[in-house]
């Protein structure tokens, strides 16, 4: 999300909890992430730690996922917010006075001019058709800053806005190139992308079995007002 990790620590000092920070280096790549969280989660295991708690709400992939990746650790996965509507979170983030600023936007989501606003009524009443209300679908990131549980405020400033673009991804990382053939591991899987422009784009997917038959699956963005950041398929 682009938060500086200074950042991270003082949000724990002001609430009073501690923070672990996982390192990714070298690569940042997924082989770098499985290691470092493999490391993570034994020192918390050997700590007597046995539950892991998740702020998701519906994606059932991403619930999955943490589920297969924690249980053979025998570390339960704890959901708090699951089952809830996303309106019923949002009405009770607004009621605990946390104070949050947007810091990161799926560009194809909500516009640049979303960076920076504070997560209010305002803000509720002025998200487009078609983004969810938290956030969950990734078309924004937050900083939270005071309120609840901070003793004091964080003080921050923020920078100019900048437009990164990614290539389509699979939910492991592994970056697809044209024309290109990858095996599917799993039934389930999730392409990640994020257009250049706010012109028309897309892409074609073609999804072939074992037994040589194939399914052509077709994304647009940006064409009209319902688009997508991230689908699954099965």
């Amino acid at each position: 999300h682009g938060i500086p990790t200074e950042l991270l620590r003082a949000q724990a000092d002001r609430i009073g909890i501690p923070l672990h920070t996982v390192d990714l280096t070298p690569k940042g790549d997924m082989e770098d992430y499985s290691a470092a969280m493999d490391r993570a989660v034994r020192r918390y295991r050997e700590e007597g730690v046995t539950h892991f708690i998740f702020g998701d709400i519906f994606l059932h992939d991403v619930r999955s996922y943490r589920e297969k990746q924690l249980s053979p650790y025998g570390i339960t996965v704890v959901e708090p917010l699951w089952g809830k509507s996303s309106a019923e979170i949002m009405r009770e983030f607004l009621a605990s006075g946390l104070q949050t600023v947007i810091v990161t936007t799926t560009a194809d989501r909500l516009g640049r001019d979303f960076i920076g606003r504070r997560i209010d009524e305002t803000f509720v009443r002025d998200l487009p058709d078609g983004v969810d209300v938290c956030g969950e679908n990734g078309e924004y990131h937050t900083f939270c800053y005071a309120g609840g549980p901070f003793r004091t405020p964080v003080q921050f400033a923020l920078g100019e806005p900048l437009q990164r673009s990614y290539p389509v991804k699979l939910d492991d990382g592994t970056a697809l190139l044209p024309n290109d053939r990858y095996p599917l591991e799993k039934e389930t899987f999730r392409l990640y992308y994020t257009p250049l422009s706010d012109e028309q784009s897309g892409f074609t997917v073609w999804v072939e079995d074992s037994d040589g038959q194939a399914v052509e699956l077709e994304f647009d963005f940006n064409a009209d007002n319902d688009k997508e950041d991230g689908y699954g398929t099965e």
